[in-house]
C-alpha cells in the first residue's frame, strides 16, 4: 500500500526512493509511538507516587492521633493489649512512606519485569478472535438469555 501511494505521489521513476522515504516515515512514527508510550508510563508512575503522597497526608495524622490516644489508654490501664492496634497501623504507615518517598516503585517494576521474563505462564492471556457476527447482543442472546 505504501509503495502504491509513493508511486502515485512521486511518479513512477522515484518509486525506489519513495520506498526509502516511506520506510523512514514508518521508522519515525514507530519511534514517536514508543516514546509516547514511555512518557505515558512515566506519567502513570508519577500519578501513583503523587496519590500515595496524598494518602500519606491523611494516614499520618490518623496514626499519630491514634497513637496518642492509645498511649493515654495504656497509661491509665497499664495493659499492653491497648497498644496492639498500633502494630498494623504502623505497618500501613511505613508501607505508604516507602511508596511515597522510598524506592518501592522501582522494586515493583523489577518484580514485574522478572515475571514477564521468567514466569510467562503466570500472565498468559488466551487469544480472542472476533468474527463478523460477534456483538454484545449475540453474546447476551447466546449466553445470558438461554
Amino acid at each position: 500500500m505504501f509503495r502504491e501511494v509513493a508511486t502515485a505521489v512521486l511518479g513512477r521513476r522515484d518509486a525506489g526512493s519513495s520506498h526509502q522515504i516511506l520506510q523512514s516515515i514508518k521508522d519515525e512514527l514507530a519511534w514517536r509511538q514508543s516514546e509516547g508510550v514511555r512518557k505515558m508510563a512515566e506519567r502513570q508512575v508519577a500519578l501513583q507516587v503523587a496519590s500515595s503522597r496524598e494518602r500519606l497526608a491523611w494516614i499520618l495524622p490518623m496514626v499519630g492521633s491514634s497513637a496518642v490516644f492509645l498511649l493515654a489508654g495504656y497509661r491509665s490501664t497499664r495493659s499492653s493489649v491497648v497498644l496492639y492496634p498500633l502494630v498494623p497501623m504502623f505497618f500501613g504507615l511505613l508501607y505508604q512512606c516507602d511508596l511515597a518517598y522510598g524506592n518501592k516503585t522501582n522494586r515493583i517494576k523489577g518484580i514485574a519485569e522478572r515475571i514477564l521474563t521468567e514466569e510467562t505462564s503466570m500472565i498468559y492471556v488466551p487469544e480472542w478472535h472476533y468474527t463478523r457476527g460477534d456483538s454484545c447482543h449475540d453474546f447476551a442472546k447466546n449466553t445470558l438469555l438461554l
